[in-house]
């Protein structure tokens, strides 16, 4: 773990982890099973064309509710609420944390190593038909290719 994904967790462990931005989802790994259950947010157009790059932000919702009476929040034309200050205005939500960790896990239960790219290929088919790929249908998707 790098020291921004270890104080992530150390927040986590003392309660006090309101808010996390991953620079991209390979970050978000190895904290994964170590913080709350909560959603996940990015830009789904950058994901669409470099999710290798996009970032994911991470926000506990009784803070975020707590920020929006506090009035520093806005809502995108979703709905979905974020913190004012996102560098990034077009974020959504996008999946709940424990759907990606079980998107992830699903890959690497089989003893193989998954690349990012296979990563990506799991969570996008997850996304778009809400069902999990197997290793090996994962593997057929990128020979098809």
């Amino acid at each position: 773990m790098n020291p921004n994904q270890q104080h992530i967790v150390e927040l986590y462990e003392k309660g006090e982890l309101n808010h996390a931005k991953f620079d991209h989802f390979v970050e978000l790994l190895p904290v994964m099973n170590k913080i709350e259950n909560q959603w996940l947010y990015l830009n789904i157009k950058k994901w669409e064309n470099n999710p290798l790059t996009t970032p994911i932000y991470y926000f506990n919702e009784d803070w975020l509710n707590e920020l929006e009476y506090e009035g520093g929040t806005i809502t995108n034309a979703r709905d979905d609420i974020f913190p004012d200050w996102v560098d990034d205005q077009h974020i959504q939500t996008w999946l709940e944390l424990a759907t990606f960790e079980d998107i992830i896990d699903i890959l690497h239960n089989t003893g193989k190593t998954a690349t990012p790219e296979m990563m990506v290929i799991a969570i996008n088919y997850y996304y778009e038909y809400d069902a999990f790929l197997e290793y090996d249908e994962v593997v057929a998707r990128i020979d098809n290719h």
